[in-house]
Parts: structure tokens; sequence; C-alpha cells
């Protein structure tokens, strides 16, 4: 199965109404039509399916949205331009709460509203992170928003903004297992770690609570973007989690990759006895309880080495170069020895006699005459 990017308008508004579960009549269709073809040749795109359900969102109530904003609300202007909204709101300057909306011309997929202050002044503003119904209500109830092109009964909106339920978002096993090796739960904000998740970003889908959602709107780094990829907000939808309900099994399997976590496998240490014989071990060697207290007496010296360091020590001013001793046993038992004759060490020269310089006589020059 492949998609096609751009869709003719008969095929696009028979699957629209499939998957919306509404028949459109002939009028409210070419209206619809108006709406979403912003090129005119009978052909719908991505890109401008994409603006009409960033203009009309939630999609769940798609359909309605659109006819509550549009068709049945006075407030609606759809092409016109910055200038030609703060001409028309320039009659209406006497009766402040006076409002008209209408397609942003520099940002599409965004609406923009006019609106006549207290002091009398108009003002244009672009919802940010907001539907358009849920930017009305709220500027209704803080007085901005209450007459719509100037007409004196507004639209309620309050039954439409009860209308998109909160999602439902299921925690499966694994993320279960996965959360609980970390010390935390799915449901906790990964921002906080207070609050519950009750947001979800579209178009990113990352969860969060509100009031860190908030203050990260407030703060400086923040604004139109999500706080964890960046990616830029185009709504909110509210979420609730439904926590899951492990078996017996799956808190058991989760406990004991816990341990294994904590406690990683070991192998055990192997002991020899002493009564077992060490690979290559040599019976000669003596054990430790058959050594002596006492340490072994030193080695008696020689006669040669006796009389070489009485020598050395007599004669200091001579080098006595003695070969190796040929040390024999006669047959009486007696040592006899071969001795090299000592040879005399050269003379030491002279000290140098520090030079005195040469002294001169006095010799008068005045004499010389």
């Amino acid at each position: 199965m492949f998609f096609r990017n751009i869709v003719p308008w008969p095929a696009f508004l028979i699957a629209l109404e499939k998957h919306h579960g509404a028949v459109l009549g002939k009028m409210e269709a070419a209206e619809l039509k108006s709406t979403i073809d912003l090129s005119g040749d009978d052909f719908i795109s991505n890109f401008e399916f994409d603006v009409f359900t960033r203009l009309f969102y939630p999609f769940k109530t798609l359909i309605k949205n659109w006819q509550t904003l549009t068709s049945a609300h006075p407030g609606y202007c759809a092409f016109l331009t910055y200038d030609e909204v703060k001409k028309r709101l320039e009659k209406l300057t006497r009766k402040p709460g006076s409002y008209i909306f209408r397609l942003s011309c520099t940002r599409p997929g965004q609406w923009a509203i006019g609106y006549v202050a207290p002091d009398g002044k108009i003002y244009q503003t672009i919802p940010q992170n907001k539907s358009l119904i849920q930017a009305l209500h709220e500027g209704h109830k803080e007085g901005f928003y209450i007459y719509p092109n100037g007409r004196e009964q507004d639209i309620n909106l309050s039954k439409l903004m009860d209308v998109p339920q909160a999602d439902r978002v299921q925690v499966t096993s694994e993320q279960y297992e996965l959360y609980c090796e970390m010390g935390t739960t799915f449901e906790l904000c990964k921002i906080c770690d207070d609050n519950e998740k009750n947001i979800k970003i579209e178009p990113c889908g990352h969860l969060l609570c509100s009031k860190c959602l908030g203050n990260w709107q407030d703060s400086d780094g923040g604004g139109n973007t999500c706080p964890f990829c960046r990616y830029e907000i185009k709504g909110t939808n509210r979420v609730i989690i439904d926590r899951f309900k492990p078996t017996s099994a799956e808190i058991a399997k989760v406990a004991e990759r816990k341990l294994i976590a904590i406690a990683p496998d070991i192998p055990p240490r192997t002991y020899v006895s002493q009564t077992q014989s060490l690979p290559h071990e040599s019976h000669s060697i003596p054990s430790v309880d058959e050594l002596p207290l006492v340490p072994p007496p030193l080695p008696a010296k020689t006669l040669a080495v006796k009389e070489m360091m009485n020598t050395s020590q007599s004669s200091a001013s001579y080098v006595n170069v003695r070969e190796l001793e040929n040390v024999a046993t006669s047959s009486d038992g007696e040592l006899s020895r071969q001795r090299a004759p000592s040879v005399l060490a050269p003379p030491l020269p002279p000290r140098l006699s520090i030079l005195e310089p040469p002294r001169h006589e006095y010799t008068n020059t005045s004499n010389l005459a």
C-alpha cells in the first residue's frame, strides 16, 4: 500500500466524511473546499491538509470545530489582511471587547485575532500553543473577546471545550520493567519528578506535567519548542495515564533484574587444602612449621680473605695486585699459596706552588736626563 501526496477533491471529501462519520451538504462541502483548497485546482495536497488540521485541531472533532468557527461564527473573516482588519475594527473603537479573527497571511496554519482593548486601541495577536477555540474561550472570560464583529451575542464555546476528552495512555509491560530498573515510574514527570504527566505535546508526542510546560514556555530558552527534543510545538492535549498492573511473575522478574544489577554473578573462589599437593611441588621443601626459630650461623671467613683484608689495611700506599690464589691442600693437610709480586705505585705529581707575580724595581725616570 502506498500514499499519494495529491488527492482529487471528490476522493478526499469521501474519505474525510467516512473517517469523521459526517455527511456534508453541497453548500457546506463547497465552503469546506474553499477553506482547504488554497490553490483552487480541485486537488488537496499534504501541505493544504496539514494547514487545515492545524487551524481546526483537535483532529477528533475536526469537522465540528470547522463548522463552529467558520460558517456559524460571526467573527470569522477568512482572508483579510492586517490593514483590512484594523480598518474594520476602527469602526468599533467605542465598543471595547469587539473582535474578529482571520487566517494568518505570514504563518500558514495559525490564526490572528484582532480586538479592541479597554483603552480603545486596536491590537492583533497570534495564539501560541493553544487552539483557536481555547484562545477565544479564555479571552472571553478575561473580557477581551466579548463581541464578535461588534455583535452583542457571542457564541458559547464552553460546550465545545468539553468535547475533546483527555487521551488515555496505557503503560506497557516493557515500559513498566524499564522504568522500574531505573528506580522510577512511567507516569512520573521526568522534569520535576514530583507531578504526574498530564500533557502531551504535538506532534512529537512527549509527555510532561502542565506546571513544567508552563515554566518552560515562560523561561528565556523555552518558548514554542519541546523541552525534550526542541521540536516546534503545534499543540497540546490532556492525557490520563493508566497505570500498569503487573502480575506476581512480572514483579519477581523485575526484582531479579534489580538483584543482578546490584550484585552481578561473581565466580566462586577456589581454595586448595594443605594436604593437597600443588602441581610441580617439591617434597624436599620443608613446611613453615618445620623451619627453626633461630637463624643459621654465618659462614667462617677463609684464610685468604683475612690476609687480603689485613694487607690492604697495612699498606695503603701500595697497590697490591693479587692474582687468584691457587689454594691446594698438601699431603699433610697444610695450605700452600702462590703470591703475585707487589708492584710499587707510581709517584704522585708535585704540588703546584702558587706563583708569585714578578717584582720590578722602581726606576726614577727623572734621573735619566
